[in-house]
């Protein structure tokens, strides 16, 4: 193939190369190098920014492109100075439209500076709908952060391995951990529960929530140990949290104060269970305590069987004889009680 044809395919080539890039969606601006002024562009560009190709031709690098960060300015100085440790420049600026307002694109910008015109191509991407989207978000972010720091209960989230992501003003206050202390940890080590009746440790239901079901509010109340040892009466809410595709992602657990319904409920059974009088716990009350205390049955029921010449004796003095006939009572009478013959009542 003589130089001839080889000159005729390689500008085919061209100016297929040429037609595509013309139509593209995509802005593209080349620029001369010694005087940064446009000397080539496609239709997008016209579209976008809104002049004819007169017009466009007398602008330079600046009048179109603007807001580029100062440490990519550095660094585009220095490749028109000479410096070739890179050819190729990101980052995000803006494009200005000829009525003066401008729109947020992703720039590349490759220098060509060895070629027989050096130029800098500027390859342009409109992400100005994605920005709005990005900054609309984060004003949502801040709204939904202010508002859970301003809610009276205790807010915490967890991701689906159930470490924790985030606890609100309030959460921090009960637990006593700060949220960035408490980010990463597992949820048990930050919300230590004790059940109100039985004083044993237990689970928050947060740890079921993240099987993916959701627990409403009950009334039933619970005891939060905090990381000083203090307690307070907390009734748990959770709910599951999925992403968009419908895949769970982690959960939400929120504690609501009930120390005035638990200080309520334990004044009241105060009074069912003392005398009005006296402050002392009634009958019933004394039952219930001496029926629970197996121990205490145990040990007199041990002492019954190793002696056999001798009483246990109880002695009662005023109010006190009620309580010693009632306990006498209890013991005996129950199955497999201690034997009448092994305790006796004195009063005085």
């Amino acid at each position: 193939m003589d130089e001839t044809k080889k000159r005729l395919l390689a500008q085919s080539e061209s100016d297929k190369l040429g037609k595509i890039l013309d139509h593209s969606p995509i802005e593209i601006l080349i620029f001369k190098h010694a005087t940064q002024k446009l000397i080539h562009h496609n239709s997008s560009v016209l579209t976008k920014l809104g002049y004819s190709n007169e017009e466009i031709s007398r602008k330079g690098f600046s009048e179109l492109i603007s807001n580029i960060p100062d440490h990519i300015k550095t660094k585009f100085q220095n490749i028109l100075l000479g410096n070739k440790e890179t050819q190729i420049l990101n980052c995000e600026c803006n494009l200005i439209r000829k009525n003066g307002q401008s729109y947020t694109v992703a720039l590349q910008m490759q220098f060509h500076l060895d070629s027989d015109i050096p130029s800098i191509i500027c390859i342009a991407q409109d992400i100005s709908e994605y920005k709005k989207t990005e900054i609309e978000l984060k004003k949502q972010k801040e709204i939904s952060s202010i508002t859970l720091e301003s809610i009276h209960d205790a807010i915490i989230t967890t991701d689906a391995s159930g470490k924790i992501e985030y606890l609100n003003a309030r959460a921090e206050k009960i637990t006593g951990w700060k949220s960035e202390s408490a980010r990463h940890r597992l949820i048990e080590e930050i919300v230590q529960l004790i059940d109100a009746e039985s004083g044993k440790k237990r689970n928050s239901i947060i740890q079921l929530c993240l099987t993916g079901k959701s627990f409403p509010a009950d009334d039933e109340v619970v005891l939060l140990l905090s990381k000083t040892g203090d307690k307070l009466a907390v009734q748990e809410t959770s709910v599951p949290q999925y992403d968009n595709q419908g895949k769970l992602i982690g959960a939400m657990l929120i504690l609501k104060d009930r120390s005035d319904y638990y200080q309520l409920s334990e004044r009241l059974n105060y009074f069912v269970t003392h005398d009005e009088l006296t402050g002392l716990i009634n009958r019933k009350a004394f039952e219930n305590e001496i029926v629970q205390d197996y121990d205490l049955i145990e040990m007199l029921r041990s002492a019954s069987e190793k002696v056999h010449t001798q009483k246990l004796l109880l002695v009662g003095h005023s109010q006190g004889n009620f309580y010693a006939n009632s306990f006498y009572d209890v013991v005996t009478k129950q199955a497999g009680g201690i034997p009448e013959e092994s305790i006796g009542v004195y009063s005085v």
